[in-house]
């Protein structure tokens, strides 16, 4: 019995996979079925998470390259998901929620607002050893900019070129109200807040190989790729 039911995932198949929701893991979300698939908006990697992501107008499945799809731009989008793999352990290490707190924008608009402006983001990061337990979680309300770099956001199936002109973070550091933006060369990336939890992966004002890095809360690993997840439920 050391395998998964449909449905179920952790180290004693005690919480809920991806995608699945109700008292026994058996009920997909609204709109989903046939494994309870979510719509994946981007594949992360060691060596691609910003400048060097490029965009495609197809769907992303979880074992497709680094990419950002562009098939969900126009989808207004309350909150993404982002589960973070370490090259120490083949099973998720790191999980991030982006609750944008309201339901009426798309996805673009969310990348546009986040780049120009800052928005409000509620974080809540879990951390996992590698037998599946959750060792860490903890949440906040950040002023989330990805990069004020990033350039205009891509539009629904826009192809070829990369997500972001200069930079990106896709995670948070666990300061209340603090911004977090990858185009800075002062306090607003992880890598500039060890006094802090930090969560995430990173280009902070440099070149995509900072993607290597995966932030665990108070330790580091290396990072081997990330699937940005689509959850409205």
């Amino acid at each position: 019995c050391d395998t998964c039911a449909t449905g179920w995932t952790g180290a004693q198949c005690d919480s809920c996979a991806i995608g699945w929701h109700g008292s026994l893991c058996d009920v997909c979300p609204k709109g989903l079925s046939s494994g309870c698939s979510l719509p994946i908006v981007a594949i992360l990697s060691g060596s691609a998470c910003a400048e060097s992501l490029a965009l495609t107008s197809s769907s992303l499945s979880f074992s497709s390259s680094p990419y950002f799809s562009t098939t969900v731009m126009n989808t207004k989008v309350r909150k993404l998901e982002q589960l973070s793999y370490s090259t120490s352990f083949s099973t998720v290490a790191l999980r991030i929620v982006y609750d944008f707190q309201r339901s009426d924008r798309s996805l673009y608009s969310h990348f546009y607002y986040a780049s120009r402006y800052g928005i409000s983001v509620y974080m809540t990061a879990t951390v996992y050893n590698s037998a599946g337990n959750a060792i860490d979680t903890t949440s906040t309300t950040v002023n989330w900019r990805f990069s004020n770099g990033m350039g205009g956001p891509p539009s629904y199936l826009a192809s070829g070129g990369s997500f972001s002109a200069d930079d990106g973070i896709w995670g948070f550091y666990n300061s209340l109200s603090a911004t977090v933006d990858g185009n800075s060369l002062s306090s607003y990336c992880l890598q500039h807040n060890s006094g802090y939890k930090r969560y995430g992966v990173e280009n902070c004002n440099g070149g995509d190989s900072e993607c290597s890095v995966l932030y665990l809360g108070s330790s580091t690993s290396t990072h081997k790729r990330s699937v940005v997840y689509v959850v409205n439920s």
